[in-house]
């Protein structure tokens, strides 16, 4: 069981006071923005009654699941009758179309309080708009089209006579989720129903996990008509996992880009929803410390002061302005808002975790900055040698490492050596043939790729600047992947070596030279992110050799993962039962120096190099337990110990027994190497390579 920590610092135990107008006068603000206002904490805003400690935090198991405690027992008088007038506004409108309706948030978790909380529900429809629906599926003439269900609903929403009615409430929230019949999942949904209305007796399959929402449905909803699907989905679906921390920074930007563009009303509007998914994200920073789950404000912000303390102040701003108690009028108390969901952003993002994703989910669409940053990049940049002005690290002596030889080269373009490299890449493809080969370097088979002739930093920067992806931060040119999410970290109790952040293509290149403030601090960057659509048109990981592990072509991580091949495939290259793509296509580039010790992988790997060299150290997986890995429950698990690049009276000297392989990779290279193999990499020169993993 997961413990919770701290409950009476989160406010627990604590009187509900109501708020008053003399209350919430006497208070003094302190904006994000403003240095010499005086701030008030969190337990004076409760005791003042501006803040309720309204809700719960739901403790995880141990696989990080929840536990689904809503039940319509829980909805009690007076709540019952709107819940059975939006009921039956769904139902009106949206005919035979429904599948479902689903009752969510505080109200069916027994919370609600009157004239402060929502009633939220969503709805599931069989979209029927398009030409291509089934006449079983179809409306009846009857019916009206579903535009004017929808507007139905939304009329009920903001008609006023309703909300005289129901004056215990807030806010209805009334949503509606279109799902398309032709689909697998619309096939699912479809069958419910007729079990629902035709057999009742019989036992319908499970849901597809990929249905929208899924995890709110699986932990948060209660049925209140049509197919039960919370009590459908799989396991899995119950499983946290913090969406809304890690795609914080592209939401923001939509909002801003969404607020810019409509009155200001709107952007009013769109800055309120922003500061609510700050605190949504920094309530799953505290779920990711172990501090259990939960969507309500107070205990978002509560347990994400705790966790990040910097932030807890931003935090607090953010629950007045949506509460109502700082004012946003104005256009600077718009613009106050958005400055502090900005830094709420900057201050969340190293909490984020791991952001390679599970086979078969999509990437976030990366976020695009403003047209007037972008403009601000290309005027700074313009006529720059971006890569001879970047600051170099020092080279390492690997006289220490035991280098014993070279790994296995095939010349990729001699067709004997080829053969003999498919027939290796063919061994290791599936069951236990990952054991029976090392590391081999296919030379030059990535020659044809697009990229080895057009990538330069200062090409990428003026076709690409906008883009956003993942850099990691280090104090040195050694780069030492942290698990920043580990309780350890969180807690202050162990210091990360290197640290994530979230920045665009251009801001990494000025970031790097030797001129910026950041450098001359001593702080150096290392861009590892995923491509976006147009710079996967640069590669080809469908075709030989990437093929002969694994299938790009079927992981929708990868629909896009570089051109189709423009040979037919040898007749070794083909794989039939191809290993899944667990990563898709990622760059990395680093200057000169660029070091990333010690460490293995859990999965296969292709490394292509497309620009510079770089200089890559292994050793077999039957030497890693003297090359003494930190322990999987560490925050620097899959690390060694061992620093090859250290000279006489290293603490853990590497063993004479244990023999390296090196190789040196040029642009063109690929270099293939099976999970587990430990792995030194040093940059030496300016260096962009892409990688991809394939399940071992």
């Amino acid at each position: 069981m997961i413990r919770i920590p701290c409950l009476r610092a989160w406010g627990i135990g604590q009187a509900p006071y109501r708020s008053t107008h003399a209350d919430s006068e006497q208070l003094k603000l302190r904006s994000s923005t403003s240095s010499d206002a005086r701030g008030f904490s969190l337990s004076e805003a409760v005791e003042s009654g501006v803040v309720l400690p309204l809700g719960k935090v739901t403790p995880l198991r141990e696989d990080r699941s929840l536990a689904n405690e809503s039940s319509l027992e829980k909805v009690t008088a007076p709540w019952e009758s709107v819940v059975l007038a939006m009921l039956r506004v769904y139902r009106s409108a949206l005919g035979r179309r429904l599948i479902g309706v689903y009752l969510r948030g505080s109200l069916p978790r027994g919370f609600a309080v009157e004239k402060v909380s929502d009633v939220d529900m969503i709805a599931y429809a069989f979209d029927d708009s398009g030409s291509g629906v089934r006449p079983s599926r179809g409306r009846r003439l009857s019916e009206p089209s579903l535009d004017s269900a929808l507007q139905t609903i939304n009329e009920f929403i903001d008609n006023k006579t309703v909300q005289k009615n129901f004056p215990f409430c807030k806010k209805l929230e009334m949503r509606v989720v279109l799902v398309d019949p032709d689909t697998r999942l619309g096939s699912s949904l479809h069958q419910h129903l007729h079990y629902m209305r035709e057999e009742p007796d019989q036992i319908p399959p499970v849901i597809p996990s990929n249905i929208p929402h899924a995890f709110v449905l699986a932990t948060q909803a209660v049925t209140l008509w049509g197919v039960d699907i919370p009590a459908l989905l799989p396991p899995a679906s119950s499983r946290f996992t913090p969406t809304t921390l890690q795609n914080l920074s592209a939401d923001l930007d939509r909002a801003n880009q969404a607020g810019l563009a409509g009155d200001l009303s709107q952007r009013r509007k769109a800055a309120l929803w922003g500061l609510r998914r700050c605190l949504r994200a920094a309530g799953e920073v505290a779920a990711l410390a172990g501090m259990g789950y939960t969507r309500d404000l107070y205990w978002c912000l509560a347990g994400g002061s705790e966790v990040c303390p910097a932030a807890a102040e931003d935090l607090l701003q953010a629950l007045l302005w949506i509460l109502g108690e700082r004012p946003m009028a104005a256009l600077e108390d718009i613009a106050a808002a958005e400055r502090c969901a900005t830094s709420l952003s900057a201050r969340l993002a190293p909490f984020q975790e791991d952001p390679v994703l599970p086979t078969g989910e999509a990437a976030p669409a990366p976020a695009q900055p403003s047209a007037r940053a972008v403009q601000g990049w290309a005027a700074a940049l313009s006529g720059v040698d971006l890569e001879a002005g970047a600051a170099k690290g020092p080279r390492r002596s690997l006289a220490r490492a035991n280098i014993r030889g070279q790994v296995a080269s095939y010349e990729w373009a001699q067709g004997n050596q080829r053969r003999l490299a498919c027939q290796e890449l063919k061994r290791a493809r599936g069951g236990q043939g990952m054991t029976s080969v090392g590391p081999m370097v296919l030379i030059g088979a990535a020659d044809a790729w697009p990229a080895c002739s057009r990538w330069s930093l200062s090409s990428l920067v003026r076709r690409e600047g906008p883009w956003r992806g993942m850099v990691r931060v280090s104090n040195s040119s050694d780069f030492i992947f942290c698990q920043e999410h580990h309780i350890d970290v969180l807690r202050g109790i162990f210091e990360p070596p290197s640290w994530r952040c979230d920045m665009t293509l251009a801001e990494f290149a000025m970031c790097i030279q030797r001129s910026s403030s950041f450098v001359q601090r001593g702080l150096r960057f290392y861009l590892q992110a995923g491509l976006n659509d147009a710079l996967l048109q640069d590669i080809n990981v469908q075709a030989a050799p990437f093929s002969i592990i694994g299938d790009a072509a079927s992981s929708t991580q990868s629909a896009a993962a570089g051109r189709k091949s423009d040979r037919p495939l040898l007749e070794t290259d083909a794989a039939a039962d191809g290993a899944a793509m667990t990563q898709s296509p990622r760059m990395w580039i680093s200057p000169e120096g660029t070091v990333s010790p010690l460490h293995y992988d859990s999965s296969a790997s292709f490394l292509t190099q497309v620009r510079g060299r770089k200089k890559l150290v292994f050793y077999s997986p039957a030497a890693l337990s003297s090359l003494y890995p930190y322990p999987d429950d560490h925050p620097l698990r899959r690390r060694c110990q061992v620093d090859i690049t250290q000279a006489e009276g290293a603490l853990l000297p590497l063993s004479e027994s244990v023999e390296g392989l090196e190789v040196e990779l040029a642009p063109g290279d690929v270099l293939f190497f099976p999970p587990r193999w430990a792995h030194y990499t040093e940059s030496l020169d300016f260096s962009i390579s892409v990688t991809c993993r394939f399940q071992a």
